[in-house]
């Protein structure tokens, strides 16, 4: 009788064991599935990447050959040659379509100022841009009429001169808020403006620069002013 418990103890440990070993690889196996299936889903998204991305610079030289057809064509059509010899290449009827375009330019040129038309050069065109900006972003000195977009760099609880070496000469005018003194810098209505002015001023030191935007100057919500200045 003791025999046959031992024998009956025995297997039935047996068999615990072998449960747990099929448990064992059951679940071994479903974390290896869960792995393949992972790496699976890595592959695929690599490959939809390289894909992507070759059929990207296939779009781009087929725009850079449409180009060049299209440069060369032109060339061809106009007669164009330097030291008598036709372009061979696409990069040489580029070169030629430039070319030609410069001398036709310095004859149009010529035949302006031989019109007395007045010829604009880069440095007018400079000087013009310069007034421009002054007309559109004029110094506040005194307090803004209409909506306007400024970037805020500085709060103080008394207030600054505007010579103050925190303000790295810039340019700022002064509000006050809650008690508080406050300095801008910029004035303008395009959002496109005073978020590359923000950027820029941060990458001065400016790291708290943030825009903010005035109704005949009193203070209003960003939101607010886009709205406005949709209208």
């Amino acid at each position: 009788m003791a025999a046959q418990r031992l024998i009956s103890e025995q297997n039935r440990i047996d068999s615990l064991a072998r449960e747990r070993s099929d448990a064992d690889k059951r679940k071994q196996d479903s974390l290896n599935l869960v792995q393949i299936a992972q790496e699976n889903e890595r592959k695929k998204a690599k490959y939809e990447e390289e894909l992507a991305e070759a059929k990207r610079l296939a779009k781009l030289k087929a725009t850079q050959d449409s180009i060049a057809e299209v440069r060369r064509k032109e060339a061809e059509e106009l007669a164009v040659s330097i030291n008598d010899q036709k372009a061979a290449t696409a990069e040489e009827a580029e070169l030629l379509f430039l070319q030609l375009r410069k001398k036709q330019l310095e004859q149009r040129i010529a035949q302006l100022k031989g019109n007395d038309v007045e010829v604009i050069t880069m440095e007018d065109i400079e000087e013009r841009t310069k007034k421009a900006a002054v007309v559109e972003n004029p110094p506040l000195n005194r307090k803004p009429e209409g909506v306007r977009l400024m970037v805020q760099v500085a709060t103080s609880t008394k207030p600054l001169a505007k010579t103050d070496p925190q303000f790295k000469g810039k340019e700022v005018w002064q509000y006050q808020q809650d008690g508080l003194y406050k300095y801008t810098v910029g004035n303008t209505q395009d959002f496109e403006e005073i978020t590359k002015l923000q950027s820029d001023l941060r990458n001065l030191g400016f790291q708290g620069a943030f825009v903010v935007a005035f109704k005949d100057g009193e203070r209003i919500k960003v939101s607010e002013a886009r709205e406005l200045l949709k209208k």
